[in-house]
């Protein structure tokens, strides 16, 4: 049995440790998220580089204020701390108009929500982390409640940082084979030749 462990430690070791990416790259490139969103309103991500993801909302053409949201989610290619700042602002407010009687952005990890509530008079910055397994399905969401026609209100998400498995090295499967097979020859019973 503690033989067992001893391999099982050894194989597993490099998968317990993830790396970690920065940045929107590799797993967590712009291709690897989907987008849902609302039915009203001009809604983009736009300007998504290895840096920031930008959300947009905007009502360019409803005279009545609308209520419509923007979602983006990709799955954790590793289980660890995803990292990021968040900054919620309104972009543009046509004269005679209000800010968006509320706008809320939620962090979703596929357990609970985390919310980032706020009246966009002000800008908000945030920085924010949560713990992510390898494939659960996580992304951010940005709701507008009342936004009038011109106004604009978006989210920019920078200093993302997410996590990554490694496989396990080669030379840790090779390794933990050659111990396997010497204690499996130690074990076997030693047959002596004797003279008749």
């Amino acid at each position: 049995m503690k033989r067992l462990l001893c391999f099982s430690a050894l194989m597993f070791s490099g998968a317990i440790q993830a790396a970690m990416i920065n940045g929107f790259t590799d797993a967590y490139s712009p291709f690897n998220w989907t987008t849902t969103s609302g039915i009203t309103g001009n809604l983009t991500v736009g300007n998504t580089s290895a840096h920031s993801m930008n959300l947009e909302i905007a009502n360019l053409s409803h005279t009545n204020p609308i209520n419509t949201f923007l979602e983006i989610e990709t799955v954790a290619a590793g289980t660890g701390v995803v990292s990021f700042d968040l900054i919620l602002g309104l972009i543009f407010r046509p004269l005679g108009t209000y800010a968006p009687s509320l706008t809320f952005f939620t962090v979703k990890d596929g357990i609970g929500n985390i919310e980032a509530t706020h009246n966009l008079d002000n800008s908000l910055f945030q920085h924010i982390d949560i713990t992510v397994h390898t494939g659960q399905t996580f992304g951010f969401r940005l709701d507008a409640r009342g936004l009038q026609q011109g106004v604009s209100v978006g989210a920019t998400i920078t200093s993302f940082s997410a996590p990554l498995s490694e496989p396990i090295p080669l030379f840790l499967v090779v390794l933990g084979s050659m111990i396997m097979l010497r204690l499996n020859r130690s074990n076997l019973p030693v047959k002596r030749l004797t003279n008749t």
